[in-house]
């Protein structure tokens, strides 16, 4: 058995199998633009978006004299403004990417700069959240960390203080329903938080997860479950702060989101020969977004700060 041909004398052509089925990518969720009042500012119309509300007026409780005219009220407004900026990104593809790599590049391609400009824009809106004046401390955990882990009692708080504030809840509640495991929903807020806090979200004892809705048609594949007056949406690209987790608990027009109308957001491609490329050797994809968020009302926009069990 001396001479025996083996793969040292004869290597394959080709040593690695290449599956033109490429892997999927990571695709977190995208939660924090979902709630925010959204405007547009039309085209040649300047770059700043204006928001306006007007005051309350007191109660009148004062009975009136009869044949005397009272001396009225008179309107207050509050007007915010916010500037609005332009983000984007490209990637450079030569000509020989495109005429030998075997998959789709400019396809591959078009998909990544979709979830990054996606990506972007959350993460803008995110740290806008992060920013607000109106913050709350976990204070009735057991892990011993000053915050505490996420309890009952100190999401109530928030609710309690968001429905003091006279903000307006968003989802309708879910009536019960004669299926076994199911639990009614209550009418509640949106409460955004990290995926790192699941397990602490669901340690509450008055925790129901969506499967145990007693519907579940129409769901955000974010929700995670309800917790009280609150109905819980968790992304991996939650803010996190020195182990600090932000727990952005929101009524209806806490914050807004601005546009452009006229050219908000676009994938632009530039074939090859394009600009200064005179042997056709590089195309160009990419992506522009005009876009500012602001928070509109502090009083309805709680951050909750918890650190993990």
């Amino acid at each position: 058995m001396a001479n025996v041909t083996t793969r040292s004398e004869v290597p394959a052509a080709v040593d690695t199998y290449y599956d033109k089925v490429l892997l999927a990518r990571a695709k977190p969720y995208l939660i924090h633009s979902l709630f925010g009042l959204k405007k547009s500012i039309p085209a040649k119309s300047g770059s700043i978006a204006k928001f306006r509300r007007y005051t309350n007026l007191s109660t009148a409780t004062t009975a009136l004299t009869d044949g005397t005219t009272p001396a009225g009220s008179k309107l207050s407004v509050t007007d915010m403004t916010a500037q609005i900026d332009e983000y984007g990104d490209y990637i450079t593809i030569t000509d020989q990417v495109e005429y030998i790599v075997e998959n789709n590049v400019l396809n591959e391609a078009t998909g990544i700069l979709s979830r990054q400009m996606g990506e972007t824009l959350d993460e803008l809106v995110r740290d806008v959240l992060a920013s607000t004046a109106s913050t709350d401390q976990c204070t009735n955990g057991v892990n011993g960390s000053t915050p505490t882990e996420l309890t009952y009692a100190d999401i109530q708080g928030v609710v309690k203080t968001l429905m003091g504030n006279s903000a307006r809840m968003f989802t309708p509640a879910i009536e019960g329903a004669n299926k076994f495991g199911t639990a009614p929903v209550r009418r509640s807020f949106w409460a955004l938080g990290d995926t790192d806090i699941l397990d602490d979200l669901e340690a509450i004892d008055e925790f129901i997860p969506v499967a145990q809705y007693p519907q579940a048609s129409g769901l955000n594949d974010a929700e995670w479950g309800s917790v009280g007056n609150t109905r819980w949406l968790l992304s991996p690209n939650g803010y996190v702060s020195s182990s600090t987790y932000s727990n952005f608990i929101v009524g209806e027009e806490a914050y807004g989101l601005i546009d452009l109308n006229a050219g908000t957001m676009k994938n632009i491609y530039k074939p090859l020969g394009q600009g200064d490329d005179p042997l056709n050797q590089r195309s160009t994809m990419g992506w522009r977004a005009y876009h500012v968020s602001r928070i509109l009302n502090d009083s309805w926009l709680i951050d909750l700060n918890s650190t993990h069990s």
